[in-house]
This record gives C-alpha cells, sequence and structure tokens, in this order.
C-alpha cells in the first residue's frame, strides 16, 4: 500500500501574493486616511479664516454706519490701521485697532467703557487699512482686511488667507442737522 503525502499549508508563492495584496491595501488606506485628514484641515482653516473676516466686517461697518465722524486720531493709508469714529450712540468714541495681529475694538464714553476683540487667536490679520472715500456732507471709509490662519506647526493644509475690501459710509450727519434745526 502506498500513501500519497499531503502537505498541509501555503507555499513561499502564496504568502507573497498575499502580503503584496496586504500591502497594497495598507499603503491605499493610509493615503486615503492622510487625505481625509489634510481635507478636514484645510475646511478648519477656511472656516476659522471665513468667520472672522465676516465677524470683523460687520462689526466694523456696524459701527462706522452708526458714527457722526471721522476722529482726527484715525490713521489712514496704513496697513496697521487705526480708526476712531466719534459720537457713536452711547459711546462718545469708537476705536478699532490691530495688535499682534488681531482687531480690537474699544469704546469710550460717559460712565462706561467697552473692549473686546473682534478676531481670534487662530488667525493673523496683517492688513487693517482705511482710506477716506467721503464726499463733502457724506463721510465715508473704504476697509481693506487682509487675514490668514495661524499655523505655527507647518500641518500640510492648515493654509488658508482671504483679503476683502468694502467701502461703507457713516450716518448722514445733514439729517442729523436739519432735525436739530427743526427743533428750535
Amino acid at each position: 500500500m502506498i500513501r500519497k503525502v499531503t502537505q498541509a499549508g501555503f507555499s513561499l508563492v502564496e504568502i507573497l501574493i498575499y502580503l503584496a495584496i496586504v500591502g497594497g491595501l495598507l499603503l491605499a488606506s493610509t493615503q486615503l486616511i492622510t487625505s481625509a485628514l489634510t481635507s478636514r484641515n484645510r475646511v478648519t482653516a477656511q472656516t476659522a479664516v471665513a468667520q472672522n473676516m465676516r465677524f470683523a466686517i460687520n462689526k466694523i461697518g456696524q459701527e462706522v454706519r452708526s458714527a457722526k465722524k471721522i476722529d482726527g486720531e484715525t490713521k489712514f493709508n496704513q496697513d496697521q490701521g487705526k480708526l476712531v469714529l466719534g459720537e457713536n450712540g452711547r459711546f462718545n468714541k469708537t476705536i478699532f485697532t490691530l495688535v499682534d495681529g488681531i482687531i480690537q475694538l474699544r469704546q469710550q464714553g460717559g460712565d462706561e467703557d467697552f473692549s473686546a476683540v473682534l478676531t481670534t487667536d487662530d488667525v493673523n490679520v496683517s492688513v487693517m487699512r482705511f482710506q477716506d472715500v467721503g464726499a463733502a456732507k457724506q463721510e465715508a471709509i473704504r476697509v481693506t482686511l487682509e487675514i490668514s490662519y495661524r499655523n505655527p506647526d507647518a500641518i500640510s493644509g492648515l493654509e488658508s488667507s482671504s483679503s476683502e475690501s468694502f467701502t461703507v459710509t457713516l450716518r448722514d450727519i445733514s439729517d442729523d442737522d436739519d432735525d436739530d434745526d427743526d427743533d428750535d
């Protein structure tokens, strides 16, 4: 009686094919995960820049529209500009400054003072420029902001920046003057 000997297990060729397939799958999944993380980082940076830009534009615009005049302390046509508005509601003075890449708002008036930052530490405001573009009876300011995402660790995909310019007009003071004349 002759017995046939059968071997259990895998041949060397089968093991090499298996390793090649598993290696390819691991490489593909690693690239997919890296791509997903980079996309998430990019969206995070773009969202932070957009939210900070939108909030700064809205707040500066709101304060300028409700102000009666531009104060002489305003620094026009400088990248690190300073805007000083007079007679804005309950405050005598509203001041926008750029300090260490962060837009700051200070409001001073009668019994109270108010301070706030308009941009977060996640972004860097490199330009806050004000230009006087008003006419004789109607003061207007052109505001230019350049904001970029702070990426101190140089993480891939965390690069985002935005530059916006907009023009806003101060409250029409001739209407206020006419109202004052009617009261006499």
